[in-house]
């Protein structure tokens, strides 16, 4: 395997560096199998960014304006292939405010005082799966009549789309005659 020098990549000295980065440089090489593992899963280990990461390793103290107020941008203009990298693995990460408002949202729109739990659980498994399956087969149909395009439509504002809604509930509820719910409804499955 070729040395970082033969690379052409900066030299890391940890006897030179400030205090708070020899911390961080004794912990990377303590854990180097996850090192490993992360410089590939964010794409580190592709020819087309390892010039920007020579670059970015040899780059010295102020090369980039301190002041910018476009760090994020001052970043992409210098090492492109790199951004794009990064960009690509971080980019379509839902962050934990996006994940807490969605399900504060579907939690908001059906929740009632008077609904426990499990029948919300219940009602957004179905919503999930089945509720999804119908959109999608009344979307679709939609699609087929534009013929065949992947145009984003909305499952219930023509006529066809309704009725076809209210056929959809009628096969659901035909599995819920009143021979077999009280069976799905008391009998539960021993774990």
């Amino acid at each position: 395997m070729a040395s970082t020098s033969e690379k052409g990549l900066g030299r890391i000295s940890t006897t030179t560096r400030p205090e708070r980065e020899r911390v961080w440089y004794a912990r990377l090489s303590d854990q180097g199998e996850d090192v490993a593992h992360w410089y590939r899963q964010l794409g580190l280990a592709q020819d087309v960014v390892q010039e920007d990461l020579r670059r970015l390793s040899k780059e010295e103290a102020g090369t980039r304006d301190i002041a910018s107020t476009t760090w994020l941008a001052d970043f992409r203009a210098s090492y492109p292939a790199l951004f794009d990298a990064l960009k690509a693995t971080f980019y379509l990460l839902p962050s934990t405010t996006r994940l807490m408002e969605s399900t504060h949202s579907s939690v908001r729109q059906m929740y009632h005082g008077n609904h426990t739990w499990a029948y919300i659980d219940a009602w957004q498994t179905y919503m999930s799966s089945e509720g999804y399956r119908h959109r999608e087969a009344r979307r679709r149909k939609i699609r087929e009549a534009m013929g065949g395009s992947n145009k984003s439509v909305k499952h219930e504002d023509r006529k066809e789309t309704a009725q076809m809604a209210g056929q959809q509930l009628l096969e659901s509820m035909s599995r819920y005659t009143f021979r077999v719910a009280p069976r799905r409804l008391f009998h539960r499955r021993a774990v």
